[in-house]
């Protein structure tokens, strides 16, 4: 009785102290003893079951919340210790062993690791078993690759597949947005060092890395094509971030008969869809590799109807390469290419958790072919689960919005995917050409033009290609698409004209040096405000032409405020890596004006801060 007394007392005092502003933690402490035995929990837990609700009638409906959430806080009971298990995995007492609870295709230990998803209605563990009996291929192992990779791997995909570039390592710049990659795996190629990241997440999935030569235009394992190489997995996600490479995936997957999920992202904005994913999922019989009824590989598979697309449905020209930039060269904001590539491991997941189709009456004429994958319907589709088949998702994260629109149907005249088409293999195509608008000859297969996704918007869709010269004809728009003219390269210069940066940087630093120099640095302003060689000047290349004269000015009479009376003798143009100097020699040249640039630019330049 005088137990009962106390303790009720002080959770008076606590209940007090709680309602005059007294810490939480600290009032429970006034009720829980410093150190608690098993026995004394007890005492006290059937202690407060009886005396406490009487007390807290005379305390408002807060108190009582705030009590109880501090009541939920004693600790529980220890857990009875289990029983001894035996040698065959059966408890001792002679139950059955674990899988026995279990569906077959689906061990106890993938019940633990995916109960999350498991206990989803519209998951279940017949798109878990779907999903761990898949195979994925990622192509780009950056800054969509790493967090598709990661996010399907942890889902427990059977089979995931990851090539990139051969000798693209891991560098000091990827790592604030390619986040499989870590700092201790710098000069690590990339696609090793995500396979480390997603089998430390997942043991239970089969990670291979696989050759990407054939999907970055160089030689092709075994002489095997894109298309053969796809043709070994259920879907592909495109992680790349170039023009050709994209062209020549979507090509491949395609003619392969996999669907292709497809992103990206540059800046603070990124996109996605899901091309070829009703082709292969309905009109197309794919059944499972290495049965005898897998088609032979490089079998051209049936045109597809004109309700489903591919890419180049969408954009069948390229854009311009002025009009493409890159995470290199434009930037990124790092979470932006982790949300799309998050959402194409959502939307590969979806496809590949499409459970096999249902066998049906042998005289239904419907009736699919077994094994042949369905787009899920029905009540899946309303919870959810419908693929991003024909849609494509914007995404502005300066915004933070989202937008989805609806895509045209499949052009009539499609280059792959339509009864006219005229790629029938990705071999011998030479997709880097073009992707720059080069004229391609006249015996190689007519590719129609696919935009990279990053630029899409400045292609419309109406734009034609001139097919006297192959390249595109330009379209009415803020981003024209010209023929391919070689001048738009950086130029090739004289030896004289070009100075070590090494040496240059050695000389500049000099009190004669920087007083006979007039450096110019023709990098964006954003690059220049970034980081800088004190001294220099900034006049971005696309309006250096007409500087000259000023510059001419500057250079003769060294006028400039803040260089002295000192006649400038010589103007030396520098850049990030030494291409767009060249273009800006070659305009002050043409100019009647000196100038030399540094080979390498601003790479190259010792100590300078790499970006």
């Amino acid at each position: 009785m005088h137990q009962t007394q106390t303790l009720v007392s002080f959770c008076i005092l606590a209940i007090e102290g709680i309602n005059h502003g007294l810490d939480s933690p600290l009032a429970l402490s006034l009720l829980l003893p410093a150190d608690p035995s098993p026995s004394t929990l007890d005492h006290d837990r059937k202690s407060l079951n009886t005396t406490v609700p009487a007390v807290l009638l005379q305390y408002d409906h807060t108190s009582f919340a705030l009590f109880s959430d501090l009541y939920m806080m004693v600790p529980p009971d220890p857990p009875l210790a289990a029983p001894p298990s035996a040698a065959n995995g059966s408890l001792a007492l002679g139950l059955p062993p674990a899988d026995a609870y279990t569906p077959a295709n689906l061990p106890p230990e993938s019940i633990s690791r995916y109960s999350r998803q498991l206990l989803l209605p519209v998951f279940g563990p017949t798109r878990q078993i779907a999903l761990s009996s898949s195979r994925a291929l990622i192509i780009g192992c950056g800054g969509l690759g790493c967090p598709a990779a990661l996010y399907l791997g942890a889902a427990g995909v059977g089979h995931l597949a990851l090539a990139d570039r051969p000798g693209d390592v891991v560098e000091v710049t990827n790592l604030h947005r390619q986040v499989g990659h870590t700092t201790d795996r710098v000069g690590v190629e990339k696609a090793e060092s995500l396979a480390i990241a997603v089998r430390a997440i997942n043991p239970l999935v089969n990670v291979t890395v696989v050759d990407g030569s054939a999907f970055a235009g160089g030689d092709r394992p075994g002489g095997a094509t894109a298309e053969a190489l796809v043709a070994a997995y259920d879907v592909v996600l495109d992680c790349t971030d170039n023009v050709a490479a994209r062209y020549l995936i979507n090509d491949a997957c395609v003619l392969g008969g996999v669907p292709l999920v497809a992103g990206a992202a540059v800046g603070t904005d990124g996109q996605l869809t899901v091309y070829n994913w009703e082709a292969s999922a309905v009109d197309v019989a794919r059944p499972p590799t290495g049965s005898p009824a897998t088609p032979v590989v490089g079998t051209l598979l049936p045109p597809r109807k004109s309700s489903r697309v591919c890419l180049r449905c969408v954009f069948p020209v390229p854009p311009p390469p002025s009009c493409v930039g890159s995470c290199d060269t434009a930037g990124v904001l790092g979470p932006v290419p982790g949300v799309i590539g998050v959402l194409q491991a959502l939307e590969a997941i979806k496809v590949l958790a499409t459970p096999a189709a249902v066998a049906a009456a042998p005289d239904d004429p419907a009736a699919p072919a077994p094994g042949v994958p369905l787009p899920p319907s029905g009540a899946a589709a309303a919870a959810g689960l419908t693929v991003l088949a024909r849609r494509m998702l914007l995404f502005d994260g300066a915004d933070g919005a989202f937008t989805t629109v609806t895509l045209r149907p499949a052009r009539p005249d499609c280059a792959v995917c339509s009864p006219a088409r005229t790629v029938t293999s990705t071999a011998g195509v030479d997709y880097a050409a073009w992707a720059r608008g080069k004229p391609r000859a006249a015996t190689a297969a007519p590719p129609v033009a696919v935009a990279a996704e990053g630029a899409a918007a400045a292609v419309p869709r109406s734009t034609d290609v001139d097919t006297a010269s192959g390249a595109p004809a330009a379209p009415a728009g803020s981003c024209s698409v010209v023929p391919f003219q070689p001048s738009a390269l950086p130029p090739h210069l004289p030896p004289a004209w070009r100075l070590p940066a090494d040496a240059f940087a050695a000389t500049y630093f000099t009190p004669a040096g920087a007083a006979a120099t007039l450096l110019v640095d023709v990098r964006p302003a954003a690059q220049y405000e970034l980081c800088a060689v004190p001294g220099s000047v900034n006049v971005p290349v696309d309006g250096f032409a007409a500087a000259v004269p000023d510059l001419a000015t500057r250079l003769t009479a060294g006028k400039d405020a803040g260089e002295g009376a000192a006649a400038m003798r010589r103007m030396v143009i520098v850049c990030r890596r030494g291409n767009q100097s060249r273009v800006a020699v070659a305009a002050a040249r043409g100019a009647g004006v000196e100038a030399v640039d540094i080979i390498g630019g601003l790479a190259a330049w010792p100590g300078f801060p790499a970006y």
